[in-house]
């Protein structure tokens, strides 16, 4: 690495900003955009998310010059042809796929309830939509006061513990929601109730929506040093772009089948006042039922899935340096046996077919290990 790379390392600060851009990115940080932040936003030209892009960059470290790679592409067929194996290749990498499928359960579960809300609130609660901004506002404070409690957490407890308790605790705020939507549908429950219960939820459910949503991030990190262990290349940006393709997916599934959904319940649209239409009851039960499937459902699977995933700061550690022994010459054939079984159940390749001995990814001039 280069001087300056020595010196910045991954810490607090990096999670915290990357942790605060996620949230600013969601738009949990809207409060804190409309108040906490407007001097600095007006004096000093500061938003939240340039805040955390500042964080993040003082607290990282970068690449040399030396140690990436430089790929030329002849053509344009050749670079579409190359993006579409590189990405598509990542898929081979058990980490990636381990980490990938509790990203997109996860992403789904979240994609649906934004595609739900405003209609939950409307035709399940029966609260006017002009409220719902001025009942979510004390979940968006703790949102912005969460984030380090959730960083610190992750960084003593590790990945699986915090997770289990968010992606729990959202199916279990998505189920106390619905509690009182069928109260509401069947008169046990009166629209103050529903008034007072919604925000009391709600700031729980943020509590539990940081950590959903930051959490899967971290082991994401490590993907790419198991990538170098097959590939001897490396792709962070290849990752990024089939992580985000996946997350598009998931966000354009459930939007589809929300509309889906809707339209079988008998919803009728309208283009004046939506609250003096009188819906079938099968809309509110629908919206109900799509939540507690699409939501609670896809939380409690992505917590299954998230105690498949294996790859920690102490086993990359193990693997990188696994990988930098063999880059300086180290024999392939001298691994110590607790090392190739990391190796082994990290990657998904048998060792012998790690360190470039394999097609995996565009193959230009990569020279496999000895």
């Amino acid at each position: 690495m280069s001087k300056i790379g020595k010196k910045r390392k991954i810490n607090f600060w990096t999670r915290l900003g990357f942790g605060m851009g996620g949230m600013a990115n969601s738009g949990a940080l809207t409060f804190t955009h409309s108040y906490m932040v407007m001097f600095l936003s007006t004096q000093c030209g500061l938003s939240a998310t340039e805040a955390s892009l500042i964080a993040v960059y003082c607290s990282t470290w970068e690449r040399s010059p030396e140690e990436v790679a430089q790929e030329k592409i002849d053509n344009a067929w050749e670079a579409i042809k190359k993006l579409f194996i590189d990405v598509f290749s990542t898929f081979r990498n058990r980490s990636f796929r381990r980490v990938l499928s509790v990203y997109l359960t996860m992403k789904f579960a979240a994609a649906c309830w934004s595609a739900c809300l405003s209609f939950f609130i409307v035709y399940a609660l029966g609260i006017a939509k002009s409220y719902e901004s001025v009942m979510e506002m004390p979940g968006k404070i703790v949102a912005i006061v969460c984030t380090a409690v959730w960083v610190a957490w992750m960084a003593k407890k590790g990945f699986h513990t915090p997770w289990y308790v968010s992606t729990i605790g959202a199916a279990a705020c998505i189920i106390a929601f619905n509690f009182f939507a069928f109260g509401r549908i069947n008169g046990a429950f009166d629209v103050t109730t529903a008034m007072i219960a919604y925000p009391i939820i709600f700031a729980i459910w943020k509590f539990f929506y940081v950590g959903f949503q930051y959490l899967p991030d971290v082991p994401m990190n490590y993907v790419p040093d198991v990538d170098e262990l097959i590939t001897l290349r490396r792709r962070e940006g290849v990752y990024s772009a089939a992580q985000q393709f996946v997350q598009q997916i998931a966000s354009a599934l459930a939007a589809t089948l929300w509309s889906v959904a809707l339209a079988m319940s008998g919803f009728i649209s309208s283009t004046g006042n939506s609250a003096q239409v009188q819906q079938p009851a099968s809309v509110p039960i629908t919206i109900c039922t799509y939540m507690l499937i699409g939501c609670a459902g896809f939380f409690i699977l992505s917590c299954v899935l998230g105690s498949r995933i294996h790859v920690d700061k102490t086993e990359c550690d193990m693997l990188c340096a696994e990988v930098k022994r063999v880059r300086e010459g180290g024999k392939m054939e001298d691994v110590k046996p607790e090392v190739k079984k990391v190796c082994e159940d990290l990657s998904g390749f048998p060792y012998e077919k790690c360190f470039a001995h394999n097609n995996v990814g565009y193959q230009e001039d990569i020279k496999a290990a000895d």
